[in-house]
C-alpha cells in the first residue's frame, strides 16, 4: 500500500495504471497519498520503535492529518482517480508484476 501511495504522491504512475486515469491527479488525492505514507510511518514508529516518544502535539498532528485526509476524500471519492487509487492500494503488488 505504501508503494502505491508513493507512486500516486509523485505522480509517477506505471503506464497500465496511468491509462485508467483520464485527468491529472487531483491535489486532494496527492495529499491523501502523502498523508497515508506519513501516518503509516508514524503508526509503525508507535507500534515498533520503543525509543520514539509521542508527545501530545505529535499525536494531535497525526489526528489532524487523518481528519484532513477524510475531508479531502469526501471531495474526490466519486472520481475515477479515487477508484483507481483504492484499487491500486489493494492490488499494487499484483499489478506491479
Amino acid at each position: 500500500m505504501k508503494d502505491a501511495a508513493k507512486r500516486f504522491e509523485s505522480g509517477n504512475l506505471p503506464d497500465h495504471i496511468r491509462s485508467l486515469i483520464a485527468n491529472p491527479l487531483p491535489a486532494q488525492l496527492i495529499a491523501i497519498a502523502q498523508n497515508f505514507i506519513r501516518l503509516q510511518e508514524e503508526r509503525h514508529k508507535a507500534d515498533y520503535d520503543l525509543a520514539t516518544r509521542f508527545e501530545r502535539a505529535r499525536a494531535q498532528d497525526a489526528v489532524a492529518l487523518a481528519v484532513q485526509s477524510f475531508a479531502d476524500w469526501e471531495m474526490i471519492r466519486n472520481t475515477d482517480e479515487a477508484r483507481v487509487f483504492l484499487a491500486s492500494l489493494m492490488f499494487w503488488k499484483l499489478w506491479s508484476k
